[in-house]
């Protein structure tokens, strides 16, 4: 299966107003993919920036997504033009570029996604062309829009450039990396700051104006925080880490098992006492 059908399954749902969500993965095993795409999710976000994977491990999560039939997008470690290379011979759907801040490098970012004389991408195509079985006048139509370019917002100086960021041609989605937009204005996970807001809103607007789907990072507990996100008009969202999902559920278990315990231990008293 190309990767196209892969990355038109997200943008029809947006198309159908609809909102993708997926999760962070940084666990190495391939079957943490696995595991949440069969609980329903539209993508995984393979990390490679702040995880400890190697390129052979991205690839076997990105085998993993396809096999149940989910989007894959990488993050990148940066916006490096020899980073992204093997990972594009992979078969992304997406690849996500953090800590963009201009238009500049907005441009960067797209180039290295495409061939020439759009762009800087060397030809050498693996699973992204099928191995040789998809026609190469096919595979290099698709290569032109595909994959997915998203660029991260996480810096004020990115939003004081937003408009010529969202203006750049190719950029298929922005990402508002939340906490550490708060971190560049000194105010660390305040989210419900003033000013933070505003910039979230600016980050926003932008997005619908130049219609570029806007994607978001948020806490899947966070259901008032995930409300701004809709208001603002998110067409995709990455809830959480795929650990904290893990971490969540066992939480839950223990807090049954006690709740329920203390009951029988209640019930057991009050037989006792009559």
């Amino acid at each position: 299966m190309s990767s196209s059908s892969f990355l038109d399954r997200v943008l029809e749902k947006i198309g159908a107003g609809s909102v993708p969500v997926g999760t962070v993965i940084n666990l190495r095993d391939p079957l943490v993919t696995e595991i949440v795409a069969a609980a329903g999710l539209d993508f995984v976000w393979i990390d490679l920036e702040h995880s400890s994977m190697a390129n052979a491990e991205v690839d076997a999560h990105i085998v993993a997504a396809r096999s149940r039939g989910i989007a894959p997008f990488v993050r990148l470690p940066w916006n490096d033009p020899v980073r992204v290379k093997p990972i594009l011979e992979m078969g992304p759907a997406a690849v996500i570029f953090p800590f963009v801040n201009s238009g500049e490098e907005a441009r960067a970012a797209v180039a290295a996604c495409r061939y020439p004389p759009e762009g800087v991408r060397g030809f050498c195509p693996h699973r992204a062309i099928d191995f040789g079985a998809q026609p190469l006048e096919e595979y290099l139509e698709i290569a032109r829009r595909e994959p997915w370019v998203v660029v991260q917002i996480e810096h004020v100086e990115a939003v004081a450039h937003i408009d010529e960021i969202c203006a750049v041609p190719g950029i298929g989605s922005i990402l508002v990396g939340p906490f550490d937009l708060t971190m560049s204005l000194g105010k660390a996970g305040q989210m419900r700051d003033p000013e933070v807001v505003a910039l979230l809103d600016t980050a926003g607007d932008a997005a619908r104006r130049h219609n570029v789907p806007l994607g978001a990072f948020a806490l899947s507990g966070d259901e008032e925080g995930i409300a701004a996100w809709l208001r603002r008009g998110a067409s995709w969202l990455a809830l959480d880490m795929e650990y904290a999902h893990i971490t969540r559920g066992v939480r839950r278990s223990i807090e049954t098992v006690e709740r329920l315990r203390r009951g029988r231990v209640q019930e057991k008293t009050r037989l006792d006492t009559k």
